[in-house]
This record gives structure tokens, sequence and C-alpha cells, in this order.
């Protein structure tokens, strides 16, 4: 017998729950499934919720055309009423469907008859899901959340796992920029891997970050390079300004000026490699740390790389640009706004305040001290 013939597919991260139960599917029922032993149950505006889960009970007890020579596939496809499921006193169509469904579930499934189930909204404290995960395999994909310490984690596996599937290697820079592109939406990743492959004309070897760059962009690159942008012009007019239209972009998420304070603290973390590098090989000037990294032997560089100074990889150009916004800040003013976010960060996790009120007197704070305050 199969490892499972009942699977749930649920969770807030719709474009993966999607992906997985059609790859379940195609799994079971093939690339061009059999009519008579495949079954798909799909809302319409001429069925009614209840009428749907009704017919996947009366599919499940009816047993299969072809006679156990192929297996039956039943799918409910995207179904949106799990949360009608009510309690076990609840009257209305859709909680009497799901608990004749239910009853058929406990009851068991013949081993020739496959169900898959996906959608949103299901209750775990409830009878469905706690049957399925009893008796069959819940799968649950959750959508990485940008407030949480883990989301870069957790959107890395979800990229390395569409890689897996589409048989490629990504460099860790790679998934870093990727990162920077997608922040978390997770269902561009196949499309922009699909971008990818299709740039460099093979699925061989180590996709890098040459190969990432010219064909992937995004808003999480918008983010990371307009607050590079306004941190290295040192403005903090424009710092402000660029604050409200991501924010606004992104419907007035407090989260997301959270988020910010993050890549504020890295800008300055890399602008204090920068200046320990340049300071450790007597560099003067950005263009001479173009011309140093571009002409480190690949050993020097991995050395560079063990030692914290993961910029040596990237472009001589970019690392010049890079190096003309850090050193518009001595090493004693990078130090300090270090302290600053680091401060701002503690600030949001442990009060009540606003987060994009706390990242705004932050950026007062590092740009407004000596920076171009310009009024036009």
């Amino acid at each position: 017998m199969r490892e499972s013939n009942l699977y749930l597919v649920t969770g807030s991260d719709e474009a993966r729950v999607v992906s997985e139960s059609q790859r379940l599917f195609r799994k079971y029922a093939g690339d061009n499934p059999d009519p008579f032993s495949a079954e798909i149950y799909e809302e319409n505006e001429n069925v009614e919720s209840s009428d749907l889960v009704n017919q996947v009970t009366r599919s499940l007890k009816t047993p299969s055309l072809l006679g156990g020579m192929q297996p039956k596939v039943i799918w409910l496809k995207h179904f949106s009423a799990f949360d009608k499921e009510g309690d076990k006193k609840s009257s209305t169509a859709d909680a009497v469907a799901i608990r004749g469904l239910v009853a058929a579930l406990k009851d068991g499934l013949s081993d020739d008859t496959i169900l898959i189930m996906d959608g949103a909204g299901i209750d775990k404290r409830k009878p469905l899901f706690k049957c399925m995960a009893e008796h069959g395999s819940v799968i649950e994909l959750n959508k990485p959340d940008m407030a949480s310490n883990s989301w870069k984690d957790e959107m890395t596996a979800c990229i390395r796992a569409v890689a897996a599937e589409k048989g490629v290697r990504l460099s860790p820079e790679a998934e870093s920029y990727l990162l920077d592109v997608l922040g978390v939406d997770t269902a561009r990743i196949d499309a922009e891997l699909e971008k990818i492959i299709c740039f460099r004309g093979r699925t061989d070897g180590v996709i890098d970050l040459n190969d990432v760059m010219p064909v992937c962009v995004g808003k999480g690159e918008e983010m990371s390079w307009a607050l590079s942008n306004m941190l290295g012009k040192r403005d903090i007019r424009e710092a402000l300004r660029v604050v409200d239209v991501l924010i606004a972009q992104n419907h007035g998420n407090e989260s997301y000026a959270f988020s910010m304070l993050f890549a504020a603290a890295k800008f300055f973390s890399q602008a204090i490699r920068i200046h320990v590098f340049m300071a450790e090989n007597r560099i003067k000037t950005p263009v001479a740390l173009n011309t140093a990294v571009t002409r480190m032997s690949q050993a020097d560089k991995e050395a560079a790389v063990k030692r914290g100074m993961d910029f040596v990889k990237f472009n001589g150009y970019r690392v010049q640009h890079m190096a003309a916004d850090a050193t518009r800040y001595s090493a004693q003013e990078v130090i300090h706004a270090l302290k600053v976010f680091r401060d701002a960060i503690w600030q949001c996790t442990s009060s009540g305040s606003s987060s994009r009120m706390i990242l705004e007197n932050a950026l007062l704070e590092v740009i407004g001290a000596g920076g171009n305050v310009r009024y036009r």
C-alpha cells in the first residue's frame, strides 16, 4: 500500500498550496488524466460549496470504474469554504456536508482511491483537520513573515526547494540576491528561476550572482537600493521621502518599517567592514578599492570572505559605489549608527511604539546629525 491516499494541503501561502496540490494530482493521475479515473471538484457560480463537498463524499463511497486497474484520484480543488465547518451542532448546509465528509473519511478509503484537498481557512481544532492528521497526510505551507527573525531562512528554504525541483543549484550570493528581489513573494520563485535558466541556457553547474543580477529585479531589490541610496546621500529630506513612499506602497504596513530598520543596520554593518578593509590595506579612495578588489586572487577573496568581507565577491564598480556611500560617514559615525539602529530594533520589539516613528527618529539622529539637510 502507498504511503498515504489522503492528502490535505493548506496554509497561508496560496502560491505554494496551489503548486503542491497540482504536483500531487499529477503524481497520481498523470499529466493527461483519464476521465474515468480522475475527478476534479472545483467551486463555480453554479454549485454551492456544500453540494461540492457532498459530491466528493459520494465519490469516496463509489468504487473505481476501472476496478483497481488504475487508482481513482479525487481532487477537491482550491476549496474556499473550509472555514464554514462550524461546531458539532451547526445546522448550516456547509457544516452538515463537512461532517458527512469526516464520517466517510473515518470509515476509511479503499486502497485504490486517493483524495487530495487543498485550500486555506481550515481550523486545526475541528474534526476535519484532526481526522486528516490522524488518517492521512497534512501538508501545511505558510508564507514567511517579514516581521519574523526567521523569514530569510524560511524563504531560502522555499527557493532551494523549487530550485531542486528544476535540477539547479544556487550559490549563497545568488540566494541572497534573490531574497532581496523577492522579499517574501513565494509566487514569483518559479518564474524567476525559469528566467535565470533561460538566460544561462543550461541547468548544470552552480547559478552565481552574474547569472541572476541581469534578469531579476523586484520590490525587495528596490527597497534595498532605495535605502542604500538615501543613506549614502546623507540627505534627511530624501530619506524621509523614501520611507513615506515605501511604506505607502505596502499599504502602511508597520512591519515594513521594522524591516527597513534591519536593512539600514545591514547598510552600516557593510560600511564598517569597508572602512576596516580600506584601512588595513591602506586604500584611500573608492576608485582605489575598485582596483584592489578587481586585482585580488580567488584565494585572497576567499580568505577575505571568511573574515566577513563578503563585498569582495561583487563586481568592482559595485564595490566602488558601496565604498562611496560608506565613506560619506567617518568610522566613528558608522559605529554610532550601528548602535542607533540596534537600539531602535530593540525598542520596536520591546515597546508598543510605532515602528515608523522609531525608524524616522533613528534616521534623524544618524543622517540629521552631520548630513546634508536640504530644503528645496
